[in-house]
């Protein structure tokens, strides 16, 4: 129960210091002590430790378990999340995780009022063993099943990075025939090995990161970025305002009935497919092209369909 009982605290911490971060305010250690008290006995948990020492000890692991830096404010008197921003993500997840462990019952079984979408294994199986191989430099090699030709491969790869893109993961490394950086998607991976054949890393992860910042999803060509300008009714803008679709989105003019955005992006299936999930409202005003696209699709589906 004690490691149990740190964990909550933890992401209890993580997810005050964050709430109270937004807001412009830095919670002290008092704070954070009666958050954390007060949302554990609404949880019926109560045998867990609540001293100034203890909290002191979390937010120190905090950042040596979660890799989450948490610093002290002098003049604020309270604390922060360094570079919050950049840790959103993965914070999220982690709140996100705990959420749904701590709605299991004492049985071990999830309440029968929460309604979990069903979902095929999303790769995350691998996650450790592939940590471990990118840590070391070790290469692996593993059976791919590709969506596109339906076929198998047995690619060796020398692995560099873990990413997530439109809630799946996938492994970011260079195949070993052509020493091409590639994204695999964890899903698609079976029968994983090391091969033991260590490597010299030639690339960083600002490399990788840089590779798809100007992408919606995975797919990197050597396209250039460019304005992309959508607008939609109030519905789907409202939609698109709450949960971005990419992070260059900027909302260009809201109107009584409908909202403008732009994106800075390079244009590749994977994003006209995102626009066309929402046609029944969607107006493209930049590029011209990407107006013309939209416009030959909708009238071979009419074609098609009358």
């Amino acid at each position: 129960m004690a490691k149990t009982s740190s964990l909550l605290r933890q992401l209890l911490i993580i997810r005050k210091i964050q709430k109270e971060n937004k807001r412009g305010l830095f919670p002290n250690l008092n704070e954070l002590m009666e958050y954390v008290v007060n949302d554990l006995s609404v949880r019926d948990i109560f045998d867990f430790g609540s001293s100034e020492l203890t909290f002191k000890r979390d937010i120190k692991q905090i950042t040596e378990y979660f890799g989450i830096p948490i610093s002290y404010n002098r003049k604020e008197k309270g604390y922060y999340i360094t570079d919050s921003q950049d840790n959103e993500s993965i914070i999220e997840t982690v709140l996100q995780s705990f959420e749904i462990l701590t709605s299991l019952g004492n049985d071990g079984g999830m309440p029968d009022y929460i309604i979990p979408e069903k979902r095929k294994s999303s790769g995350t199986e691998h996650f450790s063993f592939l940590q471990t191989c990118i840590k070391s430099a070790v290469s692996i090699s593993f059976d791919y099943f590709k969506y596109d030709s339906e076929t198998t491969s047995h690619p060796t790869v020398k692995p560099y990075a873990l990413k997530e893109s439109q809630r799946r993961w996938y492994l970011i490394g260079t195949n070993e025939t052509d020493n091409s950086i590639r994204a695999y998607g964890l899903d698609r991976i079976n029968n994983i090995i090391g091969t033991e054949k260590k490597f010299i890393k030639t690339l960083t992860i600002s490399d990788i990161v840089n590779k798809y910042v100007d992408c919606f999803a995975m797919f990197s060509s050597k396209k250039e970025p460019q304005k992309i300008v959508l607008s939609y009714d109030r519905r789907d803008g409202n939609y698109i305002k709450s949960f971005p679709i990419h992070h260059s989105q900027k909302i260009e003019k809201e109107e009584d009935n409908r909202l403008t955005f732009s994106f800075f992006l390079k244009m590749e299936l994977d994003f006209l497919m995102e626009i066309l999930s929402r046609s029944w409202s969607v107006e493209v005003f930049e590029p011209l092209s990407l107006r013309q696209q939209l416009h030959s699709i909708f009238s071979e589906a009419q074609s098609r369909n009358f």
